[in-house]
C-alpha cells in the first residue's frame, strides 16, 4: 500500500462523509453476508439508545455507577437463563465479544492455579477439542498456557470424555466444552466431559472447572432446547461465555462471561484503579471503550424477554430449515449440519458431482451474497464446506432469492463443463 500523507486542509462533512460511503460500498452490504454471524439490525429505539451512550466510558464507574448497576444485573439474567444453581453467588460482566470473554476466563484460572503453592514450577494447561474457536489458542499460547489441542475423530465433529481424558492431568486449569461449534454447529458431548471430570476429581483430587463455550449457542438453546444440560446444570461448570453481537441480536461487539460464584475470580485479577476521583474494580483486557453495546444487550433482555427471544430464536431456525430443504431439492449438496439448532446451513458437493464450492460461492457473490467456503480446521484432506449463517432479518423471499442464486450458478457452472468436456 503507498504512503498516505496527512491532510494538511480538511474538506466538508458532507465531503468526508459521502467519501466513506462511496469506498464502503464496494463491500459486502450485511444483509446479504451469510458468511458471518454479526447481527445486521435493530430498531429504532435500540438504535437511539446506541448513540445517546457513544460518550459514556463504560470503565468509569465511579462517575456511571448505574451503568455498572446495568452491567451485573443483565450478567445476572443471564445466570438465571442459564440455569444457576439458587446456592451459588453468581457474577459476570460484559466484554468486547466472546474472544475476550474466553481471554479472561484463561486469566482467572491461571491465577487459580498459581495461587497454591503446590503448583510452583509447575506449567498449566488447557484442554480443549480441535473444534474450539482460535481465541483458545491465542489465550493459551500469550499466556505460556500449555495448549492441549484433542484430535477430533475423521468424520466426526466434536470431541467427547474418551477423547479428552488422555489429556487431562493434575496441571489441567481448565477444559473447554463447545456448546456450538463455529465451524460445524455440533456440540461436544458435554454430559460425558462433565462426568469425566467428576469423576477424576473423586480419584485423584482434582478440582478442574468445565468451561463452556456458547458464543453462538448462549442466546438460542435456552429457548429451543430447554431440556438439554449444557448450562450451570452440569456440577462441573464454572463458567460460561456467550457472544451477545450473535443470536443475542446485538450490534458488534459485545459479549459476556459468567461464572457460578464470584470466588471463582481470584483477587489478584481484579484491579482496584483510583481514577477520577474514585476508586473501582475492573476485570477486564480493555480500559476506555463506549458502553452502547452493553447497553443495547439490556435492552433486549428488558424489551424481547424471554418469550421474544423464544420467538426470535424460533422463527431464525425455521428459516434455516426452510433454506436446507430448499436447498436440498437441487440434488447436488449433503449437508454437514442441516440447521439442527444453530441457524446455521453448513454444506459440501455430492462425492458424485463435478463442481466446487468456491465457484458456486464466487457466482453468487456477483449477486451480493457472500458465503463462507473453507476446509475444516482439522480435517485439511477433507472436502470443502460452505457455511450460510441466518439471520432472522433474511426474509423468506430474499430465502428464495438465494436458492435461485444457487440453481443459475448450478446450471452456469454445469454448461461450461459440459461446453469445455465436449470441446
Amino acid at each position: 500500500m503507498d504512503k498516505l500523507s496527512f491532510p494538511q486542509q480538511g474538506i466538508s462533512n458532507q465531503e468526508a462523509y459521502q467519501q466513506i460511503m462511496d469506498t464502503i460500498a464496494k463491500d459486502a452490504k450485511p444483509n446479504k453476508n451469510l458468511a458471518i454471524f454479526a447481527t445486521d439490525e435493530m430498531d429504532e429505539y435500540a438504535t437511539k439508545l446506541i448513540n445517546n451512550s457513544l460518550a459514556i466510558n463504560f470503565p468509569n464507574v465511579t462517575q456511571y455507577p448505574n451503568l455498572a448497576k446495568i452491567n451485573l444485573e443483565a450478567a445476572l439474567m443471564l445466570a438465571d437463563l442459564w440455569k444457576i444453581n439458587p446456592t451459588d453467588t453468581p457474577w459476570g460482566t460484559s466484554t468486547i465479544g466472546s474472544s475476550e470473554a474466553i481471554f479472561l476466563a484463561t486469566v482467572a484460572a491461571k491465577a487459580r492455579f498459581n495461587e497454591r503453592i503446590e503448583n510452583k514450577n509447575k506449567i498449566p494447561n488447557i484442554v480443549f477439542g480441535a473444534n474450539a474457536h482460535t481465541a483458545w489458542y491465542k489465550a493459551a499460547n500469550y499466556q505460556g498456557i500449555e495448549l492441549r489441542e484433542v484430535p477430533v475423530r475423521r468424520g466426526e465433529y466434536s470431541v467427547n470424555a474418551l477423547d479428552m481424558q488422555p489429556y487431562i492431568d493434575g496441571s489441567t486449569i481448565l477444559v473447554v466444552g463447545v456448546a456450538g461449534s463455529h465451524q460445524t454447529g455440533y456440540d461436544d458431548d458435554l454430559v460425558s466431559i462433565n462426568s469425566l471430570l467428576e469423576s477424576l476429581q473423586q480419584a485423584h483430587g482434582w478440582d478442574i472447572p468445565l468451561h463452556i463455550d456458547a458464543a453462538l449457542s448462549g442466546f438460542v438453546y435456552p429457548f429451543i432446547r430447554q431440556d438439554y444440560a449444557w448450562d450451570f446444570r452440569l456440577s462441573k461448570v464454572a463458567s460460561i461465555n456467550a457472544s451477545g453481537h450473535k443470536y443475542g441480536l446485538v450490534y458488534t461487539s459485545v459479549g459476556w462471561l459468567v461464572v457460578r460464584n464470584k470466588s471463582y475470580i481470584p483477587d489478584s485479577v481484579i484491579y482496584k484503579i483510583k481514577y477520577l476521583s474514585g476508586e473501582f474494580e475492573q476485570f477486564s483486557l480493555s480500559f476506555s471503550r463506549d458502553s452502547s453495546s452493553m447497553l443495547a444487550q439490556y435492552y433486549n433482555l428488558l424489551h424481547l424477554g424471554y418469550h421474544g427471544y423464544q420467538q426470535k430464536s424460533q422463527s431464525v431456525t425455521t428459516k434455516a430449515k426452510f433454506l436446507v430443504h430448499k436447498l436440498s431439492l437441487l440434488d447436488v449438496f449433503e449437508f454437514v449440519y442441516p440447521a439442527k439448532f444453530i441457524p446455521i446451513v453448513v454444506l459440501r458437493i455430492q462425492h458424485n458431482i463435478n463442481l466446487k464450492l468456491d465457484d458456486i460461492a464466487q457466482f453468487i457473490q456477483q449477486d451480493g451474497w457472500y458465503t463462507s467456503v473453507s476446509q475444516l480446521s482439522y480435517q485439511t484432506t477433507s472436502s470443502k464446506i460452505m457455511k450460510i449463517v441466518i439471520r432472522d432479518s433474511l426474509s423468506y423471499q430474499q430465502l428464495e432469492e438465494l436458492v435461485t442464486c444457487f440453481k443459475v450458478a448450478i446450471d452456469s457452472l454445469t454448461q461450461q463443463q459440459n461446453s469445455v468436456s465436449e470441446y
